[in-house]
């Protein structure tokens, strides 16, 4: 009965997977032609006449499609969450890609920065320049500008991105359709090592397998597996690292005898999730906790009061690691570099998600997950950004998240009169 749930469940996620990526066609450039196929032209034509000349019927079909998915998502995790079988890891990967497989045929349809992925690596290796020092702009004879939304500003990510990204763009053979799946399939290998990454963390520091529920709560979220299957952001690179990293140095803490590979392992993926992009550097504070503890564990013997007061201070801080790496991160969503909470930006935050102890932390997170979505719809219904548009998308994101907050304080603030 439980499974049966599940594969109820399932198969309408699905189902509103496929919608969504039909619909995502809606919002194609009109000056970008992915197939010359005659059917493929006619949908194409299809799709832009009925939603893309009619912003409120594409906002409001959005919102449908949306907030259905979310629905859905959250009585999948329902059902997964009674579930008590254990589901072997292969089947669970084979089951997780045939579910979101619909995103593999969707168009990046709310975000334009695959674009800039393609043409930074195409001026490496097409015209020999520097991306992180020119612009697309310098290049306007090149087609594959046509499409892009940024062509003024030079690369902001990690140099090491963009050496990455040179793989995805050589598989793609100078074919432009190609080169966008190359690198939709390359989002996709990124999800994948998230999730060694996190359960490598549960392993090694929780002592014990991540819940399938909880691993379901965070790889079927629609954020992730749309900002980063459909629309293909790169964050879930600089992601993995950074979580396998942490998780790395926890467990060289850990061991009884200073364990210098794990510590050197952790360092090195610490250091490369900031050369992809450099949000993960404001983990610096839990990393340089853990070095100097390690570092005093080295050096003080087995008996000293002070060794066994620092085993017990980790023994009780560590588990809540996630928690503070999600604070930290969520701290940068503040910063004038952030400019303005995107959705994807919670993609930080998210694949922490199976790992924090703190229930509301995982409440609001999830609460985020939705109204980071929401935050399309003014700019839908607009066709672009205004400052009324950036007012609303700021009031979506935040309001709901705070009222929540509000409703729990007011909720113990209560209970706490009672048992006086």
């Amino acid at each position: 009965m439980k499974m049966t749930k599940v594969v109820k469940y399932g198969f309408l996620y699905f189902i509103a997977l496929v919608f969504f990526s039909l619909f995502s066609y809606s919002l194609t450039d009109p000056n970008l032609v992915l197939l010359n196929h005659p059917g493929y032209w006619q949908f194409q034509q299809m799709m832009w006449q009925t939603f893309f000349a009619n912003r409120q019927l594409l906002a409001a079909s959005y919102l449908i499609l949306l907030t259905f998915l979310f629905v859905i998502y959250f009585f999948l995790i329902k059902a997964l969450r009674a579930v008590q079988q254990k589901i072997p890891l292969h089947r669970q990967i084979i089951v997780y890609f045939l579910l979101i497989s619909p995103l593999v045929f969707a168009y990046n349809a709310l975000s334009h920065d695959v674009f800039n992925y393609i043409f930074n690596a195409r001026m490496m290796v097409e015209y020999g320049a520097d991306p992180h020092l020119h612009t697309a702009i310098e290049f306007p004879n090149d087609l594959w500008t046509r499409f892009m939304h940024n062509t003024h500003t030079p690369a902001p990510y990690g140099r090491g991105w963009t050496l990455l990204s040179l793989l995805p763009y050589s598989l793609g053979l100078g074919k432009f359709f190609l080169t966008w799946l190359s690198f939709r399939f390359f989002a996709l290998i990124s999800i994948i090592l998230t999730f060694f990454a996190v359960r490598f963390f549960s392993l090694k520091v929780l002592g014990k397998e991540p819940k399938l529920w909880l691993l379901a709560a965070l790889f079927l979220n629609p954020l992730l597996i749309i900002e980063v299957g459909a629309n293909q952001h790169n964050d879930l690179w600089m992601m993995a690292p950074a979580v396998a990293g942490l998780g790395a140095l926890i467990f060289a803490l850990k061991q009884k005898k200073p364990n210098y590979q794990y510590l050197v392992a952790g360092l090195l993926l610490w250091g490369v999730s900031i050369y992809l992009k450099l949000a993960t550097v404001v983990l610096a504070p839990l990393v340089i906790v853990t070095v100097l503890i390690w570092y005093l564990k080295t050096k003080l013997a087995r008996s000293d009061f002070l060794l066994t007061t620092l085993k017990s201070f980790l023994a009780k801080i560590y588990p809540y690691f996630p928690d503070l790496a999600v604070i930290l991160l969520f701290m940068l969503l503040f910063t004038n570099r952030s400019q303005q909470f995107h959705p994807w930006y919670l993609l930080w935050i998210l694949p922490w998600l199976p790992l924090v102890k703190t229930g509301l932390l995982r409440v609001l997170i999830l609460i985020f997950s939705v109204t980071s979505m929401w935050r399309y719809l003014p700019w839908l219904l607009e066709g672009g950004f205004t400052p009324d548009v950036l007012w609303q998308q700021r009031a979506i994101t935040w309001i709901v998240p705070l009222i929540y907050l509000l409703i729990k304080l007011n909720f113990r603030f209560a209970k706490h009169k009672l048992v006086e």
